[in-house]
């Protein structure tokens, strides 16, 4: 089956609206780590340019269809909703993308949150999903790489996790460059919490 890969931007009232956001993921995280493993990433993060101190990305990877339905069934992320819908928390309506899955690779263990590893999310208007493929495959420090094609805004996402930003920036003088475009949006961001991974289905 078809994994997913989940991407959302949100945009709170304010930092303290945040900080209720990031405490009810952190709530999710505590459940589905132990008890969903087909929900092979859920991690919340935020950008490292956090001028605003409001917006919050959050990543999830589901090995189906039927794993994405059954989480957002349980407690913890109806107790999410109801959060978000009191009105006291989000700013405006969460951004979310749900992609299937195009290409996935990871080298080695899933990272930790807790190794400050870098994560990007890019956006591109104008390169194919296998183009993307093999610009990122070979990139120095690379530990995950996923691409997925957004049949909605007619694009192709990639969530890239590296070791440092020396990899990164690497990568972009480099390998990079055959998918550069000026239509290309990079969102750098930082994990908080959550889990980048599962050794056991981290591999396709």
């Amino acid at each position: 089956m078809t994994g997913i890969l989940t991407t959302a931007r949100l945009v709170c009232k304010d930092s303290q609206a945040r900080e209720k956001a990031i405490e009810a993921f952190r709530k999710i995280i505590a459940y589905t780590q132990p008890h969903e493993p087909e929900v092979l990433q859920y991690v919340c993060t935020l950008p490292i340019d956090d001028s605003l101190g409001t917006e919050i990305y959050m990543i999830e990877e589901y090995a189906n269809q039927a794993a994405s339905d059954a989480h957002l069934a349980t407690k913890p992320v109806q107790d999410l909703i109801q959060l978000f819908t009191t009105g006291d928390v989000l700013a405006s309506p969460p951004e979310v993308h749900n992609c299937p899955v195009k290409h996935k690779k990871s080298i080695g263990a899933p990272l930790s949150v807790s190794s400050n590893p870098v994560i990007v999310l890019l956006n591109s208007t104008s390169s194919s999903a296998d183009e993307w493929r093999g610009a990122v495959e070979g990139a120095r420090g690379l530990n995950l790489v996923a691409v997925v094609e957004d049949k909605e805004t007619d694009s192709v996402r990639t969530e890239m996790i590296l070791d440092e930003w020396r990899s990164y920036e690497s990568f972009e003088s480099g390998a990079g460059k055959s998918v550069a475009s000026p239509a290309n949006e990079a969102v750098k961001i930082r994990p908080i919490a959550g889990y980048l991974g599962r050794e056991d289905k981290s591999k396709l």
